[in-house]
């Protein structure tokens, strides 16, 4: 596979993992503030049965949703990782203050449209690093 062909696919892959990252991120909120509202209206509830039952629902779906959160930024960050070996770029301080460092081409050229998707890569590394660098450094703590 050429340079630029398996540049844009990792890019891709990056892109849509932050987007999904997102997702679930909003999805969890949204589920919890479901569950925190059947909470409240179970006591409430005329049939404790049904009622019960709606909580466990809602408890189940915000435990999975909560299990795809560091999954996903475990995917995430070996894609990054990946990624970021491509274009030569070192990873980032933890703190999330210091913007990725572009130390090279890892490719050894391959003309200018390959020099355009590094550009193109370096700077989604570092808007996904902004976004999710807190979520990616724990996940890849857990990462044996």
């Amino acid at each position: 596979m050429d340079a630029a062909r398996a540049l844009t696919i990792k890019t891709a892959t990056v892109r849509r993992l932050a987007r999904e990252l997102d997702s679930y991120v909003t999805e969890l909120a949204a589920n919890e503030a479901s569950l925190a509202a059947a909470r409240s209206a179970a006591p409430a509830a005329a049939d404790g049965a049904e009622a019960a039952a709606v909580l466990r629902q809602h408890a189940a779906v915000a435990a999975e949703t909560r299990a795809m959160v560091p999954h996903t930024a475990g995917r995430l960050a070996v894609a990054m990782e990946e990624l970021r070996g491509m274009v030569g770029v070192e990873e980032p301080e933890t703190d999330g203050d210091q913007p990725a460092d572009a130390t090279g081409v890892a490719n050894g050229g391959g003309g200018a449209d390959v020099a355009g998707l590094e550009v193109a890569a370096r700077q989604l590394l570092e808007e996904v690093h902004a976004r999710h660098g807190s979520a990616v450094a724990a996940a890849r703590q857990g990462m044996p």
